[in-house]
């Protein structure tokens, strides 16, 4: 199984979602794209587990981004400046599995 990692700051919510049952979204970049795939089982650094249960293909960069990314206005300035420079990006949905 893989490990999934997220960046520190965004830990907290994450964990609070995935402990009240709730999908988790996430966007990778890089060498992330194009890593996932619908169906794949995922675990957490900190051990929980997570199934994609959706992959969403990005390739207008940040303003096909947020059309497209639920969580968009929640992206600070220094995330903004990390994937900007990308036009290729997976929003990833994320669901907690037992």
């Amino acid at each position: 199984m893989n490990i999934i990692n997220f960046p520190v700051e965004e830990e907290s919510d994450i964990r609070l979602r995935i402990s009240k049952g709730k999908k988790v979204f996430s966007v990778r970049v890089s060498r992330e794209y194009g890593r996932y795939k619908k169906g794949d089982e995922l675990r957490t650094e900190w051990g929980d587990k997570l199934l994609v249960s959706d992959v969403i293909k990005i390739s207008g960069g940040v303003e096909e981004l947020r059309e497209k990314y639920v969580f968009f206005r929640e992206l600070n300035e220094r995330m903004l400046s990390e994937i900007k420079p990308y036009k290729e990006m997976d929003i990833l949905t994320l669901s907690p599995t037992a």
